[in-house]
């Protein structure tokens, strides 16, 4: 299970919204990579995706991952514990 702390769901839900200027169809995923998450934008979620619901917006997450999301000092994404 994954939940967003109040920073992560910010900065994702204003990601999200600007993409949506340029492609109204753009879905956001937060994946694994190089050890870390990301968060990409996808035409859709995976399948597979866990997908958690922050206020106006859905966001897909990759399977396997688990714990609290949050953003660093840099919008760097973080995972903390399961």
């Amino acid at each position: 299970m994954v939940t967003l702390t109040e920073r992560a769901r910010e900065a994702l839900r204003t990601s999200l919204i600007a993409a949506r200027r340029i492609d109204p169809e753009a879905n956001l995923r937060i994946v694994r990579h190089d050890g870390g998450v990301w968060a990409v934008f996808a035409a859709e979620p995976d399948p597979a995706d866990q997908l958690v619901d922050v206020g106006e917006i859905v966001i897909g997450v990759e399977v396997g991952i688990a714990g609290t999301v949050d953003v660093g000092e840099h919008n760097e994404l973080t995972v903390v514990g399961p």
